[in-house]
């Protein structure tokens, strides 16, 4: 296995850990969804403010599906995006 850079293996942590709590926030959205579509649903999970900030941070949508959002969330949380 190769070396990875200190604290590479908490950031990949958090950054899951932020993608799996985002989907426990929106799982009953409808979609296609709007992202105030997902923040209401969000905020019906009754989510952490911190969630519920990431889910602001996204495009406007549309969202065709679940996965669709998850994909753009990993790719922020990565710092790829936002």
């Amino acid at each position: 296995m190769g070396q990875t850079e200190p604290g590479h293996e908490a950031f990949m942590f958090t950054a899951l850990s932020t993608t799996l709590q985002v989907a426990a926030a929106i799982h009953h959205a409808n979609y296609p969804a709007s992202k105030a579509d997902l923040l209401s649903a969000a905020r019906r999970q009754c989510a952490p403010r911190e969630i519920v900030s990431v889910i602001e941070r996204l495009p406007k949508g549309p969202f065709d599906s679940f996965t669709d959002v998850l994909d753009v969330v990993s790719a922020a949380t990565a710092g790829r995006l936002v």
